[in-house]
């Protein structure tokens, strides 16, 4: 059977055949192991090998078999691979208060040759003493009961002295489990507001990249627009230039004809104000000779007053007229 390579965190590693629990039992832990001393064999060995400090300990933990041969033979491949010492709890595994078999786990020390540990109704130093006596055994595993209440340890302050250190040892982890459980939740609370915010800025970056992206095409879209705009200006330009072209060509041709129709009518106008000229002049002229006429006839008229001529006068003045 292979095995993931383990890593050595302790000087010493101890495997329990001993749980006894139906959930452990159903999934192929604890007791049942004894059943499967191969499986237990290359267990050890595995461990063993793994280890390169000759000091360090390796041991297992058994209940006993109904067939005594069986549990030796477990017992017997365990040392064969290299198992430091074996807790042997004298009852098998229906067992629960019954008598402790000891006489068993003297059987397992006579037939093998590394430590045996007793376990089982140990409650005193006196009680690992006639363990040894009875079975030989090189040690035992004292019974610790638990007690619950500072009034059970009182009552049993004179039969077990370390029932009030058995009290306290659970005071103190009732209120280790009490922070654990506290830096627990508080963990969960920190971990699910990270895991809101990491969440919300993915969203807020999804976001962000999205208008990017539609920014980036928006000015793509504007480019593209502005280069056909260009291309429209230019044609339109091109088109512009031509029709303006025609467009003063005609115009300076209508100038043309009207410079002429002007040309005609200014010689027209000149002509007529020729002929004004001349009238005016002739006027002029005829209004000159009427004036130096009627100035001379002035003279005469005053020489005639002043030479009593007057008679003359009239008589030129009517033939003046």
């Amino acid at each position: 059977m292979q095995y993931p390579d383990p890593k050595i965190e302790n000087p010493w590693a101890n495997g329990t055949q001993n749980v006894i629990l139906k959930w452990a039992m159903a999934e192929g832990y604890g007791a049942c192991l004894i059943n499967k001393p191969e499986l237990v064999q290359d267990m050890v060995r595995h461990v063993r090998n793994q280890v390169e400090n000759p000091r360090f300990s390796v041991s297992i933990k058994i209940r006993i078999h109904d067939d005594l041969k069986r549990t030796v033979d477990l017992c017997r491949k365990a040392e064969a691979a290299g198992v430091s010492w074996i807790t042997v709890h004298g009852r098998n595994i229906e067992e629960r208060h019954q008598p402790v078999h000891y006489d068993a786990i003297k059987i397992i020390k006579q037939n093998t040759s590394i430590p045996i540990v007793a376990n089982g109704d140990v409650k005193t130093l006196k009680d690992a003493e006639n363990i040894h006596h009875m079975a030989g055994t090189d040690d035992a595993i004292r019974e610790v009961k638990k007690y619950s209440t500072a009034h059970g340890t009182e009552k049993a302050a004179n039969i077990n002295p370390n029932a009030y250190d058995h009290i306290q040892m659970k005071l103190f982890r009732s209120q280790r489990n009490l922070y654990i459980s506290g830096f627990s939740l508080f963990l969960w609370l920190v971990l699910r507001r990270t895991v809101t915010l990491i969440t919300q800025l993915a969203k807020e970056m999804g976001i962000q990249v999205a208008m990017e992206i539609q920014v980036a095409n928006t000015n793509e879209a504007a480019r593209k627009y502005m280069e056909e705009n260009e291309k429209l200006q230019q044609a339109l330009n091109e088109k512009g230039k031509c029709e303006n072209e025609q467009a003063l060509e005609e115009d300076n041709k209508k100038l043309r004809q009207e410079t002429e129709k002007l040309k005609a009518e200014l010689k027209k106008t000149l002509n007529a104000l020729s002929k004004a000229t001349n009238e005016v002049t002739a006027v002029k002229k005829q209004s000159e000779g009427l004036k130096r006429e009627y100035d001379r006839l002035m003279k005469e008229h005053e020489r005639l007053q002043v030479g009593g001529c007057g008679s003359l006068h009239e008589q030129n003045v009517l033939k003046l007229y």
